[in-house]
């Protein structure tokens, strides 16, 4: 079970490792690494992406120049995707994300 997040202005908060273990969780119940820098987050069912605003940064252990993506997938309630790499090349880079 991952540590809890302390992030009394989100909704849900997640620091996910370069393997996509989920270090800190506020509100996330499951990261799943799907491919090389493609992650899926997984909030629990209080929680409509529909109408959230998402941010992710990477974390400062990820290599210098690492850009990070996220996005809501369009048939999934409680699922967004995030991915990470560098210039035009995906990479396994750690991350914090937020749902606001």
């Amino acid at each position: 079970m991952a540590d809890i997040f302390e992030a009394p202005y989100a909704r849900a908060a997640a620091f996910v490792n370069r393997d996509g273990k989920l270090l800190r969780a506020k509100n996330v119940v499951g990261v799943a690494k799907l491919e090389t820098g493609k992650y899926q987050i997984t909030v629990t069912d209080d929680i409509v992406l529909k109408t959230a605003a998402l941010q992710a940064t990477p974390d400062t252990g990820a290599n210098w120049g690492t850009s990070v993506y996220v996005g809501k997938t369009a048939d999934a309630d409680h699922t967004f995707i995030v991915q990470t790499g560098r210039g035009d090349k995906a990479s396994d880079q750690p991350f914090y994300v937020v749902v606001l």
